[in-house]
């Protein structure tokens, strides 16, 4: 035998033949294995099988010059191959009655028995190396005939076996390997032809994209596509069709088996019919196919001959017996798309092979359901098959199915051992006794089945008894998805011996210690994750807009890196067609209908909706609470602290023992990996897809319930925490529940505020959530609250009531906070005029309705309005209340504002001096009110020019309000701003720009870009880029803050006219006088008007027009108006400010 295959081997000379005369058959003629050129001395059979609507001869032949390049060509390149083409009726367009009905079975089976036949001489050609060239539907004949082929035992159609043994290489032009787009397009030609002739739709549906038979297919035909070297070509060129048009026939998507093993993939300049057809011996084409096959054709003989001889040895083995551990690989297709996951590769590797080779390696990885530990472990068994004797994959989801599992696999060891068995029929019952199952194996071969438990028990066992042999020590075991840890039994299911390998995947913590060592699997990494999501989106990074990078990228942040999630979001953003920002609005809007449908493609995987369903149902079963408490987090943030659950949590639910009942809970969420521990910390962290599920699969009164369950617990912490006396603690515990909160009011917008009445009971747990993100400067948020109180309170209790009168002041106050002041107007005089009415004019309830309408009046520049009603407010408290009560002084310092705001700096002074006394007194140093006081002194001292005194207390005003409030509260970027300011008037311009950006970056998140203290930051911004000569930078940002006045304030608001004043200014330094003087004249009227003639900013705006005057040459018109605005100014300032000194300068003309 050997000699004779060496013998083939150095028949591989170079020769040229002749080109006989073409003959081609039709009709039934054509069909079967013809031989097209016998070879001179052939070494190898190059078989060539045809597509979709193909012929033998024809789908080879170059229509122009008749050129069949498979007669032609080749031989001439290699003469010492015989070629074989085989025919088989695949069409699908036919004008006859008399269409094929077989299907791919049928063509796969007939080129096996064609091929059998024709190898079948005496000159032993059945082992001769073969290598099959196949077009288009041809690759998958040859697939199905090879799968055939080695589904064939040394008993059992043994005869079929040379076919495989001998087949040394593959090469598919363009085959359809999961169904070409074109079948569709040929299948509604057909159904239309159909009405007057045959179509043969078995073929048809095979060529439909991701057919049930096709995907069979592939999962039969990658294990042994490692015996095979297999070439890839794939068209680059679309089809021309009828009527003008164009396809893709098969892309290099579907041309290319991604993740098979000893392949190449070749792209040809061709389109899906002329890529087998060539004209000439030097056609590019054709020398890039002649490449590929003649190192093919220089290896063939030795690589098949070596697969020969290992045959023979099996076959003439005369006690083979249980020994040979080599079983067949069986498992699940490998995952073509798989991406990343190097580290964690890596680690399942060190775990594995850690241990000394008698030690038991025992690899456990455990996590969220959903975060691709299958994958990882399938991916490491496909990479790793030549490191095992055996790999069997175990489904252990349920006891049923961890038992159809084993059966199975016993099934396919008692197949194994019987084809390894001495030559003849197999011992059944030797076999049976070997594996401790005696009696429960039949004459065919088949198990016993039985519902007895003992007998179960055995069959079971077997698997674990064969692995458990001598020299038997090389097996991968990997039981898959044991989440229920009552399935797997490791006294029974674990083999006994010291070898071997198990693996086991689970979302249950607790087995982590079943395992020499374990892995927890967390979400991908973000680069694997975005190219994830692009590949099952068919989409291109190299093609998109940085606005859809952006959105890729957002939404693999909002799915968590969640593997199952990402593969469902490509699939589903592939199959509907959608862009990417229109599945994110979809997802966060319709969670349930895109993540509870399974995407075409994806029909083997649980979805994301129903992933986490059967740990739900396991953790209700096992405590009830626990479910309650998961249900509980998904309606706080997903990060929470256990701090405000055992303090926020009813009573009725925790029971005596918070600590217990907490620990019991958490544990087993944190076993079936639904939460998870932060690095040791008192936090418990939701995956974000996760928190998601655990709401949007309740109904909606369930949703609405436990709203109000998340409401009443973060309130009973807040009320707790107001008792902590440690001012860091309770500063922390406050930032830190902050997303909590958001969360709670996200979802009483989401749940309950079309809902017809909210619980009453519940009613001040919304109260405490409105005051806390009040004082947090939240003021939306807090709105949200504070509307839906005052509409529930009008229409339960009346407009008149007491508590309603509470919510409409309450809510007038947010309006007035978010610069919505005409909104706020007739909340505030409601509230007074019934609070007047119902509890008299001293209540003091009525003078805080009193006090903060002239607070909203002074806001709307309404001075003469505001100022009865601070003094009535002040006069009522001090006598109500008495002289230090913080309500008190709350009334001294606002009217101390007003006088600073009319100019009476004198009026101010003392009074912006007893309250921060008083409330540095009555206070604690970290209180807002005492950081209020502080600023509104600092701004006094700053408009007296005396800023020597104002920056210290600008300074600690500013530090204490970020240490206690935060750097985004409103009452901080008031500090931020007021400190600019100052830097500006000490010339210190690099200082108070960068204090003026921040503050003005932080309102318009804050507050938003038309809010009154967002225009005056963007109005102190422009002075300073026009103190620093950057007129450029301040023209467009006084035009929208003098617009935005006027919409927001009206036309002679005090800030309105300054941003007008300013922007005069600024034409001025620009040589812009004609329009620069109207804006002048305006502001000056203005002022006179709101704010009088002597107050500080009527002086301003007089000296401004002065100096205008001035530089025009106008020194007539200038010089009055100096005089004045000194007097002004000398009567309402001190004579050293510095506004006095600047226009006794300018008097000297």
């Amino acid at each position: 035998m050997k000699a004779k295959l060496k013998s083939l081997a150095e028949k591989l000379t170079p020769g040229r033949s002749n080109r006989p005369r073409v003959t081609i058959e039709t009709g039934r003629d054509a069909l079967g294995l013809k031989v097209l050129v016998p070879g001179h001395d052939p070494i190898i059979d190059i078989v060539a099988v045809h597509g979709l609507n193909g012929h033998r001869e024809k789908s080879w032949t170059y229509d122009e010059n008749g050129i069949l390049w498979l007669r032609d060509l080749l031989p001439l390149q290699l003469p010492n191959a015989r070629v074989l083409t085989f025919g088989y009726d695949a069409d699908t367009l036919k004008l006859t009655p008399s269409v094929s009905q077989l299907g791919l079975n049928d063509h796969a089976a007939s080129l096996v028995a064609e091929l059998l036949r024709v190898r079948a001489d005496p000159e032993e050609t059945e082992q001769r190396p073969i290598i099959f060239i196949a077009h288009s539907l041809g690759g998958i004949v040859v697939k199905n005939a090879l799968v055939t082929c080695n589904s064939a035992t040394t008993d059992h159609l043994v005869h079929r076996r040379s076919i495989k043994l001998s087949t040394y290489g593959v090469m598919f032009f363009g085959t359809p390997h999961m169904g070409a787009n074109g079948a569709e397009f040929q299948a509604a030609l057909t159904n239309i032809c159909r009405i007057f002739v045959s179509g043969n739709s078995k073929l048809l549906w095979t060529l439909t994209r991701d057919s049930d038979h096709l995907r069979l297919l592939s999962e039969l035909y990658l294990p042994i596509s490692q015996d095979f070297k297999t070439l890839f070509f794939y068209e680059e060129y679309k089809t021309p069709l009828v009527g003008g048009m164009s396809m893709m026939i098969v892309p290099e998507a579907l041309a290319v088996v991604h993740g098979a093993v000893n392949v190449d993939a070749i792209p040809l300049h061709k389109h899906h019919i002329n890529m087998v057809k060539y004209s000439f011996v030097d056609d590019p084409t054709f020398r890039t196919v002649l490449s590929h096959i003649e190192p093919m054709f220089q290896v063939a003989v030795l690589a098949v001959h070596g697969n020969w001889e290992r045959e023979f040895k099996m076959r003439n083995l005369d006690d083979q017996k249980l020994s040979n551990f080599h079983l067949r690989i069986d498992l699940p297709p490998q995952n073509l798309q798989f991406a990343g996951r190097t580290k964690e590769l890596q680690l399942l590797s060190d775990i594995v092979r850690g241990a000394g080779k008698d030690q038991h390696k025992i690899a456990v990885l455990h996590g969220l359901g959903g975060i691709g530990k299958t994958n990882i472990v399938l991916q490491y068994a496909w990479k790793n098959l030549a490191a095992y004797t055996s790999v069997l994959w175990i489904h252990s989801a349920t006891k049923e199915v961890l038992k159809r599992s084993l059966i199975i696999a016993v099934q396919n060891l008692i197949q194994h051992l019987a084809a390894h068995c001495a030559p003849g029929e197999p011992d059944y019952t030797v076999i049976a006794h070997d594996l401790g199952i005696a009696g429960l194996i039949n004459a065919s071969g088949q198990l016993v089945h039985s519902t007895e438990a003992d007998v179960q028990e055995k069959v079971e066992g077997a698997l674990c008894k064969w692995m458990s042999m001598e020299e038997n020590d090389q097996w991968l075991l990997i039981f898959d998805n044991v989440d229920d840890m009552k399935v797997v039994d490791r006294a029974k299911h674990f083999p006994r011996s010291s070898s071997g390998t198990i693996i086991i995947t689970s979302r249950r913590r607790g087995i982590s210690h079943w395992g020499t060592e374990s892995l927890l699997v967390e979400g991908l990494e973000q680069d694997d994750a975005l190219s994830l999501l692009l590949t099952r989106a068919h989409l291109d990074w190299k093609q998109l807009s940085v606005a859809e990078h952006n959105e890729a990228e957002a939404i693999i942040k909002e799915l968590g890196c969640l593997p199952l999630a990402i593969e469902q979001a490509g699939a589903y953003i592939w199959a509907q067609g959608s862009a990417l920002d229109e599945y994110l609005l979809e997802y966060r809007t319709n969670f349930q209908h895109v993540t509870e449908n399974r995407p075409e493609g994806l029909d083997g995987y649980a979805t994301v909706y129903t992933t986490w369903q059967i740990s739900l149902e396991a953790i209700k079963e096992a405590n009830l609470q626990a479910a309650e408490l998961l249900h509980l987090y998904g309606f706080l943030s997903n990060d929470v602290s256990d701090e405000l659950i055992l303090h926020g949590a009813d009573e009725e639910i925790a029971g005596a023992n918070r600590t217990k009942w907490f620990k019991a809970c958490i544990e087993l969420l944190l076993s079936y990996s639904l939460v998870k521990r932060e690095g040791g910390k008192h936090r418990v962290w939701i995956h974000p897809v996760v928190h998601a599920w655990t709401r949007q699969h309740l109904t909606m009164t369930e949703k609405q319930q436990q709203t109000e369950h998340a409401l009443g617990v973060v309130a009973k912490s807040i009320s707790w925490k107001s008792e902590e006396t440690n001012f860091e603690n309770k500063l922390a515990f406050t930032r830190d529940i902050l997303p909590d909160v958001e969360a709670c009011v996200k979802n009483v917008v989401n749940h309950l505020q079309d809902r017809s009445e909210l619980n009453h009971r519940n009613w001040e747990h919304f109260i405490c959530l409105r005051r806390f993100l009040q004082e947090k400067g939240m003021y939306n948020h807090s709105y949200v609250l504070a509307k839906l109180l005052k509409d529930e309170h009008e229409k339960c209790l009346g407009r008149e009531h007491l508590n309603t009168l509470q919510c409409m002041n309450d809510l007038a106050l947010l309006c007035q906070d978010q610069g919505k002041y005409a909104d706020a107007e007739p909340l505030y005089k409601g509230a007074l005029a019934g609070r007047q009415k119902t509890l008299g004019q001293e209540h003091p309830d009525t003078l805080t309705s009193m006090n903060d309408l002239a607070v909203l009046y002074q806001h709307q520049g309404k001075y003469t309005d505001a100022e009865p009603l601070y003094k009535d407010a002040l006069a009522g408290r001090q006598k109500t209340l008495g002289q230090g009560h913080p309500d008190t002084l709350t009334s001294m310092n606002d009217l101390a504002v007003l006088y600073q705001h009319q100019g009476k700096y004198a009026d101010a002074e003392p009074l912006y001096k007893d309250a921060l006394a008083g409330h540095q007194k009555t206070l604690e140093p970290e209180h807002p009110d005492t950081f209020i006081s502080m600023n509104n002194l600092a701004l006094l001292y700053q408009h007296q020019g005396k800023y020597a005194d104002a920056e210290p207390l600008y300074k600690d005003a500013l530090v204490g309000r970020q240490k206690a409030l935060g750097q985004e509260h409103p009452d901080t970027l008031i500090s931020m701003n007021n400190h600019a300011v100052l830097y500006q008037h000490q010339g210190k311009y690099a200082d108070a720009e960068l204090l003026c950006r921040d503050a003005l970056v932080g309102r318009q998140k804050a507050l938003g870009q038309e809010h009154p203290d967002t225009l005056t930051s963007m109005n102190n911004l422009e002075v300073l880029y026009q103190h620093q000569g950057k007129y450029a930078d301040a023209e467009p940002l006084y035009k929208d803050a003098l617009a935005g006045c006027q919409m927001a304030l009206g036309q002679e608001h005090p800030d309105t006219l300054t941003s007008m004043n300013n922007l005069a200014l600024l034409y001025q330094h620009q040589g812009k006088y004609a329009d620069a003087e109207p804006l002048y004249k305006a502001a000056l009227a203005g002022r006179q008007n709101a704010l009088g003639q002597e107050h500080p900013d009527t002086l301003i705006s007089m000296n401004n027009l002065a100096l205008f005057y001035r530089h025009q040459g106008k020194y007539s018109d200038a010089e009055p108006l100096y005089k004045d605005t000194l007097a002004g100014c000398q009567k309402a300032l001190r004579q050293e400010h510095p506004n006095n000194k600047s226009i006794l300068t300018h008097l000297h003309i």
